[in-house]
């Protein structure tokens, strides 16, 4: 999906983000009930669809199922032309607002820390910190 529309994750397929958000929510699953389980783990690997590789609230819903498009949605950032715009203060409510979506951006935000000191390692610079100061504001 994402390759589709040449998105990257820094110098990587975005891919190893997705994997990275999995691999972070599988670390902290026994927050979440067994029987909404599967779900999450399914939308962390759709939680950027919508807002990155152009697919539609419909188009996940037709092969996920409504709670995984639902999840997807609520982690799709709004139109704007600047970070503030496309991350405002609605656009953090509606994820409070859905279940699990805040767990699953936590596991995003995490996979994109845990991404900013890799490439820090490799002597790449990264901008994640700074945006990561606003949004864990915005969580609570």
């Amino acid at each position: 999906m994402h390759k589709a529309v040449n998105h990257k994750y820094g110098t990587k397929e975005y891919s190893y983000h997705l994997s990275e958000v999995n691999r972070h929510a599988k670390l902290f699953i026994n927050f979440i009930p067994k029987e909404d389980q599967d779900t999450v783990l399914a939308a962390t690997w759709l939680h950027d669809a919508i807002e990155d590789a152009m697919q539609t609230y419909n188009d996940v819903k037709n092969v996920c199922g409504k709670e995984v498009a639902d999840l997807a949605y609520a982690l799709t950032n709004e139109k704007g032309r600047n970070r503030a715009e496309r991350a405002s203060a609605k656009y953090y409510k509606e994820m409070r607002d859905c279940k699990y979506a805040t767990f699953i951006k936590i596991c995003d935000r995490l996979a994109n820390v845990y991404n900013g000191r890799q490439e820090a390692k490799n002597g790449r610079k990264n901008s994640c910190s700074k945006n990561m100061q606003v949004n864990i504001q915005n969580l609570n």
